[in-house]
């Protein structure tokens, strides 16, 4: 049985690494054995990956002739999870899908989400790859609608985030009892895609006022309640954004003089869940940081940067609305439900 996973490997988030981890579990689970192949888009980047999670299989440029080979030659093609979206890179299960589909291989969509996607050419893009798969299984139910409304017929299946999968898989932390009130971080930058309706005089208004919004709420609650304020970063390479870049901006420009700490080496899986198991409470800014606090049932706040997107779909599903709060709501000067999480995190500790 030879597994071929594509997707956007290389460039992969903490949230990324999870995902990986689940599928090849369940595929473990179904198989005794398998041989696996990972196209990367950065192969060192994934390497790295394969290390931190122990996982043993072949890793091919996904930018080379190597990959129609291995989607022609392997027995299933796997869009192995993360979202179908607006972005260039929906050539590759594209193009793997269609070499898959001409070969006779299986061709499966694993936990993935759709969006977002306003672009016509990505719209179609996505439309056509749902029509080349055998299998598709996505990771909420605003997905699984959109998918049936793009391309009506295909049973489409509900399932849960890969990463959660493995999440739970995994034994609990032991962080040390022995440290101040901390309040964790998972912040990133606001992508501009995700607010293509705003001009871009409105973006950056609405991005500095939330900043700035958070930052003074942030530095007033840290001070009031002798928190420890710890950034960490979902994702640690350039493609992508660096989540390391915006903290040192965010914390230079907003916390100058307030308890800091951030992280700075490379982020895994293992470390994030350290993180987080060691903090009063969560403020989780991308996708896979909220999923990860509501699995390891930790307190969190989760801040939708996707103008009612993928966070809001998730927060939907598992009935934990109570922790949303939006970008724009922040922007307005609307942080009622943010602070309240914080202070009723740290004062339960306190107490």
């Amino acid at each position: 049985m030879k597994i071929l996973i594509i997707g956007w490997y290389g460039t992969e988030t903490v949230g990324d690494k999870a995902i990986l981890a689940g599928i090849i579990q369940d595929y473990h689970r179904r198989f005794p054995s398998f041989q696996l192949t990972i196209a990367s888009i950065y192969p060192f980047i994934t390497r790295q990956t394969l290390q931190e999670l122990r996982i043993e299989a072949k890793i091919i440029p996904t930018y080379s002739p190597k990959f129609p080979l291995a989607c022609a030659s392997a027995d299933e093609v796997v869009m192995g999870g993360g979202p179908l979206m607006d972005m260039d890179a929906l050539s590759i299960p594209l193009w793997g899908f269609f070499v898959a589909r001409i070969f006779g291989k299986r061709r499966v969509i694993f936990g993935c989400g759709l969006g977002p996607l306003k672009q016509p050419q990505y719209i179609e893009a996505v439309k056509r790859i749902l029509r080349l798969a055998d299998e598709v299984y996505l990771r909420d139910s605003a997905s699984v609608a959109l998918a049936q409304q793009f391309a009506p017929g295909k049973d489409y299946k509900q399932i849960d985030d890969p990463a959660k999968d493995y999440l739970v898989s995994l034994p609990p932390a032991s962080p040390s009892s022995d440290h101040p009130r901390r309040v964790a971080l998972f912040l990133r930058d606001w992508p501009r895609n995700y607010a293509a309706s705003l001009s871009d005089n409105e973006y950056n208004d609405v991005k500095e006022r939330f900043e700035r919004n958070l930052g003074s709420s942030l530095a007033r609650l840290a001070e009031q309640y002798a928190i420890e304020l710890n950034f960490y970063a979902m994702h640690t390479f350039s493609v992508g954004e660096d989540d390391r870049a915006f903290n040192r901006r965010f914390i230079s420009t907003y916390l100058d003089g307030v308890n800091v700490n951030q992280a700075m080496t490379p982020s895994s899986v293992s470390s994030i869940v350290y993180a987080m198991q060691s903090a009063e409470v969560c403020i989780c800014m991308r996708y896979h940081s909220v999923l990860f606090a509501h699995t390891l049932g930790r307190e969190f706040a989760a801040i939708d940067y996707t103008m009612g997107g993928k966070i809001e779909g998730y927060l939907n599903d598992a009935r934990a609305l109570d922790r949303y709060t939006s970008l724009e709501e922040i922007a307005a000067g609307n942080l009622d439900r943010l602070e309240r999480i914080i202070q009723t995190s740290v004062q339960t500790s306190e107490g």
